[in-house]
């Protein structure tokens, strides 16, 4: 299951029953589209009535763990599902949860529609009675055997103790049902027949015949085993006795065979004599007088034209007079009857095994031609495809097989076969009126296709034929389906691409209508997501011809959504960068914002004093000694911090090593800018910020460590 795309979250069992209700909801489960990053809510249903139902509406609440409200799908509609009568139905239509918080659903069906345009509908949403559990038929209970001997050749399997109360009865397989219902509108088994073989005082009884029953069967069993070893010790005996008494009559026999062989010399020698002079005889009519007469009867048969009888009598007397000769004659004469007759199968055979007999190969190809046509003329077009591509180039022979593949293609294209159809029609596109056919199986395949739902596979046979018959409305109408479906998923961007594909002269459906719906639908899934620009966006296009439902306000709306957003972000960075202590920077964004935004006008007064001190702040280092013998001072800093004063920021210079420096102290303004032993700056910045009643100083240095000491000095950038 790792690397499957679907991974189940959870699976719910469902025990409402709603009285009279058609449907029951049977099992759901939430599942996770990994591919789509989304929560899919699949349903089982089942049909528990007698007739075909073509549609179901359901509404669906869904909740989080805690079981509290996240949000409502209404009308989630299962179309053309047509379920039959005590079948399951809906588990391959997947219902998008737009929430992936959703942890409990709770299912109401709202609306049923059969296919007699009857309707049942939930007018109070009920989802109904919550049924307690019921009481399981213990597989170790000691009438459990007898319970499955009572449904034995069922297909009900016995589960659960049937029960009632003043509302329902619930049958064995858990299914409840309305007291006046006299079978179970999920397995079909009749209450009647449930309440007598589920009766413990009937199965017990029961119970007792089988067991009695049994024993008397054991008993018997038992005495017939008796009685069988008995006929079998008997029926041994009785067989050594009958081997000894045959054993007895052989040689009884062999003695008198014995006599009767002497007693059969004697006698031979008597009619020796009498035996020779018949064997004479019998030669002088064998091969003198029969095939005489054998040969006569075969002319006889061959002028009167019963060839197949003459040839077989002739081949008998091969060797005899010229009966070779005439036994070919008769062949040849048979199977021009054959052929005569139309029966050019036999008659091919017979042809072909006279070789060059008179014209018999002529004859065998046109025979075999014969075969072919006969082929073509009973629709056999596959054979006679067959037949005249061997026969090559004899008389129309390669006409035909044009002419075979053109008519099987026809064939093929009346019994609904249009992609054989086609193949065919391919192999013989120059011929006659082909070229239409090619097209009408197009036409028939993207039919066929919009059956099936497959609208991109179908828009593809379409294209190929957009001049033929109405196949540029197909192609528009298939656009449109596909953008439907995609509406029907919530794929508002997909289904706004698709819209825009569809010619709009070309279709009844109002175009411009659907696609400013696409729009005003994705703006405001845009606005769930609070993608506002986007949202705003969309619905700018959705009135594009028109006001479309609300999309103005709705734009006037988001439009306020973004300022108050802006204005909020501003403020938060504002307030961001003044605990900061960038009072300067959080100034500039105050201003910018609205007066009576929020506190905007305390917050600008509290800080306007300091401003003018915070920022960023340029220096160059400046290089001195104390004296000219203290030479190796490399590494040294001054530390320099700022302090307020007076509402003044002050500027004071520390030497940490050599406390004989003069430390610095003064404000900001009178820093001096002076070289001190001339020595060459280079470049080092500074940030002022204020936090918390105090300046801070935040510096950073380019700095040279050949350099003894340095000092900053400062000018406002």
């Amino acid at each position: 299951m790792g690397n499957e795309r679907f991974k189940i979250i959870k699976v719910f069992e469902h025990r409402e029953w709603l009285k009279d209700a058609p449907v029951k909801v049977e099992k759901s489960q939430l599942l996770f589209d990994t591919k789509k990053d989304q929560t899919i809510l699949q349903i089982k249903l089942f049909n528990l009535s007698d007739s075909i139902i073509r549609s179901v509406y359901l509404n669906i609440n869904c909740f989080d763990d805690a079981m509290d409200y996240i949000m409502s799908l209404v009308d989630i509609t299962y179309l053309s599902v047509d379920a039959k009568p005590q079948s399951n139905f809906g588990d391959r239509q997947p219902v998008i949860l737009k929430s992936s918080q959703v942890a409990n659903v709770e299912i109401i069906i709202s609306k049923v529609v059969f296919t007699d345009d009857t309707v049942w509908r939930n007018e109070d949403k009920n989802i109904g009675l919550l049924l307690p559990e019921q009481l399981q038929i213990n597989t170790q209970d000691n009438l459990y055997e007898q319970i499955i001997r009572e449904f034995d050749g069922m297909s009900v399997r016995p589960c659960y103790w049937i029960e009632s109360n003043e509302e329902y009865w619930r049958c064995t397989c858990g299914q409840a049902n309305s007291l006046t219902v006299i079978k179970c509108g999920y397995c079909g088994i009749e209450k009647k027949w449930l309440n007598k073989h589920l009766n413990k005082d009937y199965l017990f009884e029961e119970n007792r015949k089988y067991q009695e029953a049994k024993l008397l069967r054991e008993k018997k069993e038992a005495e017939d085993k008796i009685k069988k070893d008995e006929e079998e010790k008997a029926a041994k005996a009785d067989k050594e006795r009958r081997d000894q008494e045959e054993k007895k009559r052989k040689e009884e026999l062999r003695i008198k065979n014995v006599l009767k062989k002497k007693r059969f010399i004697k006698r031979t020698i008597l009619i020796f004599g009498f035996s020779v002079i018949s064997i004479l005889a019998f030669i002088i009519y064998k091969k003198i007088l029969t095939p005489h007469i054998s040969y006569s009867n075969a002319m006889q048969l061959f002028e009167e034209k019963r060839f197949e009888e003459a040839s077989e009598v002739f081949y008998k007397l091969i060797g005899y007079k010229d009966s070779d000769i005439m036994y070919l004659d008769s062949e040849y004469g048979y199977a021009e009857q054959l052929y005569g007759n139309e029966n050019y199968e036999n008659a091919i055979k017979k042809f072909k095994a006279l070789g060059d007999y008179k014209n018999s190969e002529d004859m065998y190809i046109d025979s075999w031609y014969g075969y072919a046509k006969q082929f073509y003329d009973s629709e056999q077009y596959e054979n006679a495809i067959k037949e005249f591509m061997e026969l090559d180039d004899y008389k129309d022979s390669e006409d035909m097989v044009i002419k075979s593949i053109y008519n099987y293609g026809k064939l093929l294209l009346s019994s609904g076969d249009y992609s054989s159809a086609l193949i065919k029609f391919s192999e013989v596109k120059t011929y006659a009126d082909t070229e239409n056919y090619i097209s009408e199986c197009h036409y028939k395949m993207g039919i066929e296709l919009c059956k099936d739902k497959s609208w991109e596979e179908a828009i593809k046979e379409f294209t190929i034929i957009k001049n033929y018959k109405d196949s540029y409305y197909q192609i528009q109408k298939c656009h449109f389906q596909i953008a439907y479906n995609f509406m029907s998923n919530e794929e508002w961007n997909s289904a706004i691409d698709e819209y825009k594909k569809i010619d709009a002269n070309a279709i009844d459906e109002d175009i411009s209508v659907a696609i400013s719906e696409a729009y005003y639908q994705s703006g405001l899934s845009n606005a769930d997501n609070l993608s506002w620009d986007e949202a705003v966006n969309c619905m700018n296009m959705a009135i594009t011809n028109g006001d479309y439902k609300n999309a103005k306000s709705l734009i006037v709306d988001y439009n306020d959504t973004i300022k108050n957003n802006k204005l909020a972000s501003d403020y938060n960075e504002a307030v961001k960068l003044e605990k900061g202590g960038r009072l300067d920077l959080a100034y500039n964004i105050y201003k910018e914002l609205p007066d009576d935004y929020e506190d905007c006008s305390k917050r600008i007064n509290n800080i306007k004093k300091y401003v003018s001190y915070c920022g960023e702040y340029e220096g160059v280092a400046k290089y001195f000694k104390k004296t000219k013998e203290d030479t190796d001072i490399s590494g040294d800093r001054p530390l320099v911090t700022i302090t307020f004063e007076d509402g003044e920021p002050i500027i004071n210079v520390s030497f940490k090593t050599y406390n004989g420096y003069d430390d610095y102290k003064g404000k900001l303004k009178d820093m001096p800018i002076t070289d001190v032993y001339g020595a060459p700056p280079f470049e080092m910045k500074t940030v002022i910020r204020y936090s918390s009643g105090k300046l801070y100083r935040d510096w950073y240095i380019d700095d040279d460590d050949t350099d003894p000491l340095n000092i900053w000095v400062y000018k406002k950038r």
